[in-house]
């Protein structure tokens, strides 16, 4: 064998060498690449882009979808895809340099189960065709957490507004009557001193009371379950006709409250305010034409004495149908509602009630006044509480 001869048969084997360690990686590559497909968090599809055919799916496809892998192969996308009109779902992010699209759908499983999905789709090389590849993930957690972060900026929002809403006239009139006094002092006669320094009392009375109920506000969030107990109605009505005794007797509102109580589970101080909130918007918008306000306070045992169900009646101009509707949700006028929120406010109200295993509602008819109730679990049927 000659010397060129012998060159080319080592070059040969070089080449097969070459040629062997190229397809022991591209094995070992195919072999990673498979063991990603099959055990990434992602559920996985490749899809035929010309009928939208799935050609393959991973376990975790599978397992999402409740469907078993031979099963998905023999379907196509329009088959899982539950999003309303465009079949693409809602465009999140484009590459401007690649073909990844990223966009968010609805998959439907095998049970008819919606669950919201990030798709993340691009075009790939699959058995020698082209094919596009979707890696699909399960948004529905991050989707609440977004929809929370979204309904405590709304709250944020709405409870600087009535924080505002809510101090803006006790603190001018505290500051005016302060600076009166300062002012005038050595010429106001003894009467007018202790009119202004009652002025003075009763804001800072009301201002105390706000920054009470707002503090309160905190709790509701703060707490993940409220230490429910049997409640103490009758003394937990006492304190709210102390602490809205300004008002009251500011508005010349009657109030008729109950003899005795049925027994009901709560948390005091939570209760305490949803009265608050309903017995002073009864007094302040209570009275129709020129009758002073009358505000009836009562409750009922729930058929199947499950529930308690504590209501306040007034004799108001009533309340439209349409508004009604919107009264316990974030961003109501509050003039055109004809219901204002002091302390809390009753998307708060609403919060409070529910978290404590209750709900809220209001009857209204024009000329004939508003009825707003909560209900609370009892503690039972038999036991009732007198008046203090």
């Amino acid at each position: 064998m000659s010397d060129q001869e012998t060159r080319l048969v080592e070059e040969l084997e070089t080449l097969r060498r070459r040629v062997a360690e190229l397809e022991a990686a591209q094995a070992e590559l195919q072999e990673r690449y498979r063991d990603l497909f099959e055990h990434t968090g992602d559920a996985i599809f490749v899809v035929d882009p010309a009928t939208r055919r799935i050609l393959d799916a991973n376990a975790n496809a599978a397992r999402r979808l409740c469907y078993t892998r031979e099963e998905l192969r023999q379907m196509t996308l329009d088959e899982i895809e539950a999003t309303r009109g465009d079949p693409s779902g809602t465009l999140v992010w484009k590459s401007q340099a690649g073909d990844v699209v990223v966009f968010e759908s609805v998959y439907r499983d095998k049970h008819g189960a919606e669950i919201l999905v990030e798709v993340s789709g691009r075009v790939a090389e699959y058995g020698g065709r082209q094919v596009i590849q979707n890696f699909v993930r399960d948004i529905t957690a991050r989707k609440q957490v977004e929809a929370e972060r979204e309904q405590l900026i709304v709250e944020l929002s709405a409870y600087a507004r009535m924080v505002a809403f809510d101090l803006i006239n006790p603190v001018a009139v505290v500051v005016s009557a302060a600076e009166w006094l300062a002012a005038d002092f050595e010429s106001l006669d003894h009467e007018r001193i202790r009119l202004l320094l009652k002025l003075i009392v009763r804001n800072g009375q009301k201002m105390r009371n706000i920054i009470d109920a707002h503090v309160l506000l905190a709790s509701v969030r703060d707490l993940d379950e409220a230490p429910v107990e049997p409640l103490d109605m009758a003394k937990i009505v006492t304190a709210v006709r102390y602490r809205l005794a300004f008002l009251i007797e500011e508005r010349g509102a009657e109030l008729v409250v109950p003899d005795r109580w049925p027994a009901a589970l709560g948390y005091t101080p939570w209760v305490e305010e949803v009265w608050v909130n309903y017995i002073s918007n009864a007094v302040k918008y209570g009275g129709a034409s020129a009758a002073a306000p009358r505000v009836e306070l009562g409750a009922a045992v729930e058929p199947g004495a499950l529930a308690v169900r504590f209501w306040v009646r007034d004799n108001g101009p009533g309340i439209a149908p349409e508004v009604q509707d919107r009264l316990f949700t974030y961003f109501t006028s509050l003039e055109e509602a004809q219901v204002s929120a002091p302390g809390l406010g009753l998307p708060i109200v609403k919060r409070i009630v529910e978290k404590l295993g209750g709900a809220v509602a209001v009857a209204s008819v024009a000329g004939e006044g508003s009825e707003f109730s909560f209900t609370l679990p009892a503690a039972g049927a038999e036991r009732v509480q007198g008046d203090e």
